[in-house]
Formats: structure tokens, C-alpha cells, sequence
């Protein structure tokens, strides 16, 4: 059986420095999946993915029986994101993940919890920042997790997230807004 392991190729990408936890999806990065997959007798297509050659990928796949989606992202940071399963999707191969539409709602956490909410899950308090917005009056029950709202997997994540008192909770706010570009949850 053929198969693609798709992978965000950010080589390209240039965001911040080289500090700012972009994640290291490169040929490297994918070296372990591909020897598993390849050791379960597999025969194995690395392709790295980015908008210059998404819209070549249909003529990379040919002859592959599925694709192992490792592409994330949130298609504005320079990454393919919810464009890799589409894509997918589109010329009918399957693939390893979830499709685009769910893809796309997953990464906005502030929609994700209103979703959950409309349909009878429970989820913790959560309040959406944007840059204006003002925290005096502002009493959650500490401690509380603070996160970029748009992005995926731990991204703008780290231990100082975890806000136990009121005097860091504007800090964590920064930084939250700096690592996912915009508002925080």
C-alpha cells in the first residue's frame, strides 16, 4: 500500500524568533513516523506541505491509497492548516484526521466552547479579550488558564498560562496575544 505522510514543511516560514515555539514540523521532524510507517511494510511518500505547492499536491498523490495528514496550523501564520484535509477531501483520497470543517471550528477556542455550551456540555468560564478590553472588576475563580483563542494544539501555551493571581493575569494576557496574534481566552 502507498501512502503520504503530509507534513507542514515552515522552513519558509519566518515569524518572530527562533524562540517563538513555531512548531518544528520539517523532513527532520517526520524522520520517526516515516521508519514506523515504513516498518509496517508500508511504502512511504513524505511531502511537505505549503501554499506554494498545496496546489500541486492532487499531482504528488497520484497512486497514493491514503494520506497520513499531519498538517496543522491556522492557515494565517504561514502554515496550510484546514487546507491540507480540504484538499483531501476534494479529490477523494482518503486520510488519517479530521476533515476541514471541524478542523476549522476547533480552532477557534471561543466558538468551540459556544458550540459545546448550545449543546448541553458543560464547559469551565472562560471570557474572550480582546486588546482594549479592560480586567478591573474582572473576580474568576483562580486559578484560570490563559491562551491565544485562535490556533491549535499548545501553541502560546506554557507554564505561565496557569494565572493564580489577579497581578499576573495581565501579563499572561500579552503574551498569550503575542504568541496567537490576536484575541485571548
Amino acid at each position: 500500500m502507498r501512502v503520504a505522510l503530509l507534513y507542514c514543511d515552515t522552513r519558509a516560514v519566518q515569524r518572530g524568533g527562533v524562540t517563538d515555539h513555531f512548531p518544528d514540523q520539517d523532513p527532520e521532524a517526520v524522520v520517526p513516523a516515516v521508519d514506523t510507517l515504513r516498518r509496517l511494510g508500508l511504502e512511504v511518500e513524505p511531502i511537505g506541505v505549503t501554499f506554494a505547492n498545496l496546489e500541486a499536491l492532487p499531482r504528488d498523490l497520484g497512486g497514493c491509497d491514503f494520506a497520513f495528514n499531519l498538517c496543522d496550523g491556522t492557515g494565517v501564520d504561514g502554515t496550510v492548516g484546514a487546507g491540507a484535509p480540504a484538499l483531501l477531501q476534494q479529490i477523494g483520497i482518503p486520510f488519517a484526521g479530521c476533515s476541514a470543517d471541524p478542523y476549522l471550528l476547533s480552532s477557534d477556542k471561543a466558538k468551540v466552547r459556544r458550540v459545546l455550551l448550545a449543546a448541553g456540555i458543560p464547559v469551565p468560564e472562560g471570557w474572550v479579550f480582546g486588546s482594549e478590553d479592560r480586567l478591573e472588576g474582572l473576580t474568576p475563580p483562580w486559578p484560570v488558564i490563559v491562551k491565544p483563542r485562535e490556533g491549535y494544539g499548545s501553541l502560546g501555551i506554557d507554564h505561565r498560562s496557569v494565572v493564580r493571581h489577579p497581578a499576573k493575569l495581565a501579563p499572561a494576557i500579552c503574551r498569550a496575544r503575542r504568541a496567537g496574534d490576536g484575541d485571548v481566552l
